[in-house]
């Protein structure tokens, strides 16, 4: 019990860390405008973040994100990643999961929920282009609707967009803008969504389908 309390502990300040230094980092790059947010994970239940993926730059905004509403969770990582020596050591540090043994990976992500845990996924599975987005996101895999059912674990989308403005897929490092006013403004919304324990998989991933998608084209189509 203490060897367990006292992981969360490090897990915690990783990120309260990580936090700082993202907002620091995204300084010359962006203006973050992220909508506030109170979150309370079910003891038993836990909660699951669900967020687009447009650019890298996305995980460095949620971090951002994570240390203004006060959460600590864990995410999904593509196991290649969590194999590069030093990366994959910190990632695992911040909660990493590595994605790639989907059994292993699933058998974590429903015990962290049930110890109620946070975990963040991006359902679209992989950064998307412009030509792969319908109404704003690229198709959701069904694997967080199937998660959400067994346990009825409520999730809270995450839309955030211009993030591929900043850094471009296919491109080393983001861009650096010395000028403030010529810095691209990167959009973060949520809207909570309750699931009712036993739901059908199918239809929870439809209606983030839908939720998602409003909150997203909402947020490209902002001035």
């Amino acid at each position: 019990m203490a060897g367990s309390t006292g992981v969360r502990l490090t897990h915690r300040l990783m990120i309260r860390t990580a936090s700082g230094a993202a907002s620091l980092a995204l300084r010359p790059i962006a203006k973050l405008e992220i909508q506030e947010c109170d979150i309370n994970p079910d003891i038993r239940r836990g909660l699951i973040i669900a967020a687009n993926h447009r650019s890298l730059l996305d995980f460095f905004v949620g971090l951002v994100a994570f240390g203004r509403w006060h959460v600590y969770p864990y995410f999904f990582v593509r196991s290649d990643i969590c194999k590069i020596p030093v990366l994959g050591l910190l990632l695992r540090t911040l909660g990493a999961i590595p994605a790639g043994g989907k059994e292993f990976a699933g058998r974590r992500a429903q015990a962290l929920l049930q110890a109620g845990q946070v975990l963040v996924i991006t359902p679209e599975g992989h950064i998307t282009r412009a030509a792969d987005r319908i109404e704003g996101i690229a198709t959701l895999r069904p694997g967080v609707g199937h998660l959400a059912a067994r346990l009825g674990t409520p999730i809270l989308l995450v839309g955030v967009v211009n993030t591929d403005i900043c850094w471009e897929l296919g491109t080393r490092f983001p861009k650096i803008r010395p000028s403030r006013r010529r810095r691209p403004t990167v959009r973060l919304a949520v809207e909570f969504l309750e699931i009712e324990a036993g739901s059908r998989g199918r239809a929870i991933t439809a209606q983030l389908q839908s939720r998602l998608s409003q909150i997203v084209s909402l947020l490209d189509n902002t001035i």
